[in-house]
Formats: C-alpha cells, sequence, structure tokens
C-alpha cells in the first residue's frame, strides 16, 4: 500500500512538470483528501493508511503537514524525490492522474470549499475552536457508501469510464507509463 508521502510525491511532481507553481500545502491536503475520497468510491478501500484531522481550512494530514509545514502559504518549491510507481496499482495510479486532472483548473479555495460540503467527512468531525479533531475512517466510509451525500461531482458516473480507459501501460520494468501532457520532459 502507498503512503501519504507517495501520494503527495505524486501531486508534486505533477505540478512541476505542468511548469505549475502554485501548489501549497493547503491544496496539496485537499488533492490528498480528494484522492482517498475517489479510492473509497471506486475501490471501497483506502489509498493510503494516515492520520486525517479536520482543521478550520479542511482536512489536514499531520504527517505531510509536519513535513511541508516550512512553506507555509508559499507553493511548494521541494523537488519530489523519484517517484516509485511500483508502490501504486495501475487502477492507484489512474485515479491519481483523474484527480489531478479534475481539480487541477479549480481554485484553493474552490476545493476547501468542495471539502466542507454537509455532509462531508470534515463537516462531521469539525469542531470550531478545537483543535487536531481526528476525521474517523468510518465517517469516509458512511459517506461514501450514501453517495448522494458527497459534493464531488460526477465521480459515481465519471470515474469507472476513465478507469477503463486510462489505466497505464507497465514498461518491462513494471514502471507506469503515464500520459506524455502530464509527465513530458
Amino acid at each position: 500500500m502507498a503512503t501519504v508521502f507517495d501520494v503527495a510525491d505524486y501531486f508534486i511532481a505533477a505540478s512541476h512538470k505542468r511548469g505549475n507553481s502554485e501548489l501549497t500545502i493547503l491544496r496539496l491536503h485537499k488533492l490528498i483528501y480528494f484522492a482517498q475520497l475517489w479510492s473509497y468510491l471506486a475501490f471501497d478501500r483506502p489509498l493510503f493508511d494516515a492520520e486525517m484531522q479536520a482543521w478550520e481550512y479542511g482536512p489536514v494530514f499531520p504527517a505531510v503537514q509536519t513535513k511541508y509545514s516550512p512553506h507555509s502559504d508559499c507553493p511548494i518549491d521541494t523537488e519530489p524525490v523519484d517517484l516509485d510507481y511500483s508502490k501504486f496499482t495501475n487502477e492507484e495510479i489512474t485515479l491519481l492522474f483523474d484527480v489531478d486532472q479534475y481539480y487541477k483548473t479549480q481554485s484553493t479555495w474552490l476545493l476547501v470549499e468542495k471539502s466542507h460540503c454537509k455532509g462531508s467527512p470534515w463537516e462531521k468531525a469539525y469542531k470550531p475552536g478545537v483543535l487536531h479533531t481526528v476525521i474517523p475512517e468510518k465517517y469516509i466510509r458512511d459517506v461514501c457508501k450514501s453517495k448522494k451525500n458527497v459534493n464531488i461531482p460526477r465521480i459515481s458516473k465519471k470515474l469507472p469510464g476513465i478507469m477503463k480507459v486510462s489505466v497505464p501501460k507497465r514498461n518491462a520494468n513494471g514502471v507506469a507509463l503515464l500520459p506524455r501532457e502530464v509527465f513530458e520532459d
């Protein structure tokens, strides 16, 4: 199973390859959060195992926050290590690609708003003025089982079709061959 850092590295690499210098830690948390939700919706399991907390501006992964906190509100300028795609299945790579493609044009503040939607795991766990409230996995599972309460546009219709079309092929070493438009040198 991939770690939360593997997922973070994926989004950082995708952002750098696009020449996008606007990936902040706030946006990174939201992308990781949505990847985790999409994984529960698509596979009925987590993409990674890591504690998630309900902070004022949405879900936060403390381990990621600690690693990237020096960046604060500034764009993350750290180059990730070479990504080890063998930590992901083809379906997980497709899911990460789809999450990145779907949200790449949406503002960070729109992602915050979407993470705060009524009935979301964050909304169920967040208590104003209380710091570091854990979002239980049960909240995520419950919301994803009742897809009608999740404000993720067209995920239940869109994801299965995308996965059938865009599952990347692997080279002889088992490394995923990803679409050029995202990872072209």
